[in-house]
């Protein structure tokens, strides 16, 4: 052939050890190979590629030799190391990859002549060494090495080059998109229309947004104003930006975006999820419609220009809790002089009661009652319900300790006189009949048709106590809805038969231990046909639910509504034992 490819066997499989290894024994090869002795008219090879293997079997690195011409004295070898062409001499790239074994240096001094004389030198094994060489035919070295003539009009080459030039166009935009991707940032523009869409306690991190923006790290704050102008078609002065950051308490706020700071100061820290994209607020001056965007009619009053902000100001997110629907929705965002009362945007032109009418006419908070009143509390995190804090609405917000970004939640005061302890008995752990009976009532009968609670003699309204009849106590406060949602737990019940083996860990106790189970030990809810209603049965149970709990439950409410799920009350009436047992983690 033309070119003659020579692969060396340095792995192999070790029968002994049986693992792989590798080959470093020495193994010397010809510059020029002469195979008319073997093969009578295949004439001489010249050495052309040598490449090299250095490491071991899980490890290691590739780099080749190459000559640039054929055996005269113009004749130069070219080292080609990743990246790095460098010259090398003729040693370096034939002789110094024979492999072998190489001499360590030693000290001979404290030995006498006699040791010296027998003892062989320390060697080691030369871990890099040829891997695999490549010939070319001597009388066609100069034809196959030559430069192709690419600029002639019937080339060749015309695939190659064209494939050339689309593979060197595809590195050149795949280089140009990784760069325009670690200079270039997402910023995700909201607006209050967006967040009035949000109920309950919503995390930061899934908020809807209304544009997409793609923005160089370097743009300043002051460009990203212009693009909100042009977008919104609203003045920039009647325009203030807040971007969303974790402040040093770990809360997710928003804070206000200066126009002098570069976009990239603001980017959260790398390898976090949100690295590579920005969540702006944009709020918009009072006067304008949230939804349209537009001047309302019939407001003389100039729009504020909030494009001058400063730390004297303080935008909160208002939300507003209805106990009677169980509903908590957010309805804008206010913005206000820190050196004024909380209770301000009550009476500034009833923007708080402006807010909360589209959600009464569409019947997702029920009316207020006339002369209601309110209170206040702060929403600093959800998942810990000790620290939704109440807060005085005749403070004002720098005394009451609210930033900008900080979110407060309003809601109708409870009207309940406080509960007496000798109200709240225990059920008794003998009880049998439904929850209904079994339970006693934590309310006094007309606090419990209004779902009542417990008012602390300075006020301020309590958690109310867990719920433990079969319908679930509505929670009169902010506080008590956080601490039922944080209390919530998915429990999943299975009803086994008296007859069932005990089954420990899983394992059926019959006798046949790890026995794999049938097809036929499996049933179906509701009676459908195999595979198709969820979850199975397993051998030895009757039913299967899965029903909303309160870790605060007592295990006699835990029993009960099992009871309930399973219609078993009527057995329990009769005096039929119910056992509940907790399996424990799936193993």
């Amino acid at each position: 052939p033309p070119v003659l490819y020579i692969q060396l066997k340095r792995f192999m499989f070790d029968a002994e050890r049986l693992d792989m290894c590798k080959l470093n024994c020495k193994l010397e090869f010809p510059q020029v190979l002469d195979l008319e002795s073997f093969a009578p008219g295949s004439g001489r090879y010249l050495l052309h590629t040598v490449v090299v293997h250095s490491g071991g079997v899980s490890s290691g690195h590739y780099y080749a030799f190459a000559r640039t011409s054929g055996c005269n004295r113009a004749s130069r070898w070219v080292k080609f190391d990743d990246e790095q062409v460098t010259l090398c001499s003729e040693h370096a790239a034939v002789e110094d990859n024979y492999g072998g074994e190489d001499l360590l240096i030693e000290n001979y001094f404290h030995m006498p002549p006699h040791q010296l004389h027998n003892r062989e030198p320390p060697t080691s094994p030369r871990i890099h060494n040829a891997y695999m060489l490549s010939y070319v035919r001597a009388d066609l070295f100069e034809e196959i090495l030559a430069a192709p003539l690419l600029d002639n009009v019937e080339q060749k080459y015309q695939r190659m080059v064209a494939r050339c030039v689309r593979e060197a166009r595809l590195a050149e935009e795949r280089k140009r998109a990784r760069l325009e991707q670690y200079m270039r940032v997402e910023v995700r523009l909201l607006l209050e229309r967006d967040l009035v869409k949000l109920d309950g306690f919503w995390s930061h991190h899934e908020l809807p947004c209304s544009f997409r923006l793609r923005m160089s790290r370097d743009h300043t704050g002051e460009d990203l104003w212009y693009e909100a102008q042009d977008l919104l078609d609203v003045p920039r002065q009647h325009l203030a930006l807040f971007v969303l950051h974790q402040r040093k308490t770990r809360q997710t706020r928003f804070k206000f975006l200066p126009q002098q700071y570069a976009l990239r100061q603001h980017l959260p820290p790398p390898g976090t999820l949100a690295d590579s994209h920005l969540v702006v607020l944009c709020v918009v001056s009072r006067g304008y419609c949230p939804q349209t965007l537009r001047l309302e009619a019939g407001i003389d009053d100039e729009p504020h220009d909030i494009k001058q902000w400063t730390d004297e100001l303080c935008l909160l997110i208002v939300k507003y809790f209805c106990p009677t629907m169980q509903k908590l929705v957010t309805l804008g965002c206010y913005y206000v002089h820190s050196q004024e009362s909380i209770d301000v945007m009550l009476a500034d032109g009833n923007w708080f009661y402006t807010k909360l009418k589209p959600f009464i006419s569409r019947k997702e908070v029920a009316p207020l009652p006339a002369n209601a009143s309110l209170m206040c509390w702060e929403e600093f995190s959800h998942l810990k319900p000790k620290e939704v804090l109440e807060r005085v609405v005749t403070n004002s917000i720098d005394k009451e300790g609210l930033y900008s970004g900080d979110i407060i939640i309003w809601q109708p005061k409870p009207r309940l006189p406080p509960l007496p302890a000798s109200s709240i008995t225990a059920p008794s752990p003998k009880a049998t009949a439904p929850v209904a009976e079994a339970t006693p009532s934590l309310l006094p009968n007309d606090a419990a048709a209004q779902g009542g609670g417990q008012t602390s003699s300075e006020g301020t309204t309590g958690v109310s106590p867990c719920p433990l009849g079969d319908e679930e106590v509505p929670a009169l406060t902010v506080k008590d809805l956080a601490v039922r949602l944080a209390s919530r737990v998915q429990v999943c019940l299975r009803l086994h038969s008296p007859e069932a083996p005990w089954s420990p860990e899983s394992i059926f106790a019959d006798g046949l231990w790890g026995r794999a189970l049938a097809a036929a030990d499996e049933l179906c809810l509701d009676g459908g046909p195999p595979g198709r209603a969820k979850p199975a049965l397993h051998r030895g149970e009757l039913a299967v639910h899965e029903i909303s709990a309160d870790v605060r439950w007592p295990v006699q409410t835990l029993m009960d509504r099992a009871a309930k799920a399973f219609g078993l009350l009527d057995a329990l009436k009769s005096g039929q034992k119910l056992w509940l047992c907790d399996r424990g983690p799936p193993s």
